[in-house]
């Protein structure tokens, strides 16, 4: 079961922090098992009280291992012609994560999941050029995959969910500008014990999150010019493929990994490195 304060904070994400709008049509779908449907109702209410149009979707992750396992490998290729036509006509997308971020049935061969994910690339790479927005929901399977209690996860993702999106985005906006106006200076990012790392905005956007995309809320993030990054960054948990990098350290020299150690799982990280698509040992972002 799904705590009744976070259904009851329904009205307050769905108008104040998605903002959601009369006459817009909605697509709401829970990422979950249907022990969590209470909140997909709740959520999807909220979007006709406020003369929006919704359409529900569930995303079980228990039919997901099913048809990828037990589906012909030549549909698993093709991407479902409907969703590619009425996701145009759709204003915004929510996304209710009810389940584990990282989708992996150990069972089902590499093989297959590339088809899957092929496929599924086509529709969400539409869905990703409209407006999205994903809500975490507190669930024993977010809190096994985050690695903390289930209370913990709870008091955390509701804490941060009950806040005042007016002067949360004000405060976004104050750093924000504070952040553009270090255009020609150079940024210095302390982290660990006294680690440092420095960069450059230079005519890079600087981009605020603050509901309208993404809840808990509140995120500054930008791009710096990659070959100003210098120095190094810590990071003391870092999660890879079910398991965690502890006490992680990576140096970089003109905005490229240069060395890494780890106290823990180093092995995780460098792995990871060399086979991600890409110029995937660069700098990409701050947030």
């Amino acid at each position: 079961m799904l705590p009744d304060k976070l259904l009851e904070l329904a009205p307050k994400l769905v108008k104040d922090a998605m903002r959601i709008k009369e006459g817009q049509v909605v697509e709401v779908t829970l990422t979950g098992e249907r022990r969590y449907l209470d909140i997909l109702d709740s959520v999807t209410l909220e979007v006709s009280r406020l003369g929006a149009h919704p359409t529900i979707r569930l995303n079980s992750p228990t039919y997901r291992k099913k048809f990828m396992e037990l589906v012909p490998e030549e549909f698993l290729r093709k991407p479902p012609p409907q969703m590619m036509k009425w996701i145009s006509d759709i204003d915004r997308h929510i996304n209710l994560l009810a389940d584990t971020p990282v989708f992996n049935p150990l069972h089902v061969s590499q093989r297959r999941k590339k088809f899957h994910r092929e496929a599924q690339k086509k529709i969400t790479g539409k869905i990703q050029q409209r407006n999205v927005t994903t809500v975490c929901i507190p669930t024993q399977e977010l809190a096994d995959h985050c690695g903390f209690a289930l209370e913990t996860v709870e008091y955390r993702l509701i804490s941060s969910l009950d806040i005042d999106y007016a002067s949360l985005r004000k405060r976004c906006r104050q750093m924000a500008e504070t952040i553009r106006g270090s255009k020609k200076k150079t940024i210095t990012l302390v982290s660990g014990n006294g680690l440092e790392l420095t960069c450059k905005l230079n005519n890079r956007q600087v981009w605020i999150e603050d509901g309208r995309h993404e809840l808990p809320a509140g995120m500054i993030f930008f791009a710096p010019l990659e070959e100003s990054v210098n120095g190094k960054v810590f990071i003391d948990k870092y999660r890879l493929d079910g398991r965690y990098v502890h006490n992680l350290m990576i140096e970089f020299n003109k905005g490229r990994i240069k060395r890494s150690s780890a106290e823990e799982n180093h092995r995780l990280f460098i792995e990871k490195v060399k086979t991600s698509y890409g110029d995937s040992d660069s700098f990409a972002g701050i947030g």
